[in-house]
């Protein structure tokens, strides 16, 4: 299933209090983000954004041909190891990960 289907299936399920949301193709904003926060190991990278939790600053991005959700800090200086971020090996892993997220604390 694509992103945009998963997210239909959890919408249908969960109504308007899913908090999770799309991210259109055309928003750059959280991968310019992403991309100053993680400076020189960012360059010469593919990243996407496809969603973000709306109860906190999780982004779920494709990085390289791997799907991790970054907390992202809006900070210009980050501690080592910030931002940290939870990977997985496929779209379905990360979905996953989301709903289970979204029942065991917000549901």
């Amino acid at each position: 299933m694509t992103a945009e289907e998963w997210f239909s299936v959890f919408y249908e399920k969960y109504g308007d209090d899913f908090n999770w949301t799309m991210i259109p193709f055309t928003d750059h904003h959280f991968v310019e983000e992403l991309k100053r926060e993680l400076g020189d190991s960012a360059h010469n990278k593919s990243i996407y954004s496809i969603a973000k939790c709306e109860s906190k600053d999780d982004v779920l991005f494709l990085f390289d041909g791997e799907y991790r959700i970054y907390h992202v800090t809006y900070s210009d200086k980050n501690l080592e190891g910030w931002p940290r971020y939870k990977g997985y090996k496929d779209l379905s892993s990360a979905m996953e990960f989301i709903e289970k997220e979204y029942v065991e604390e917000y549901k």
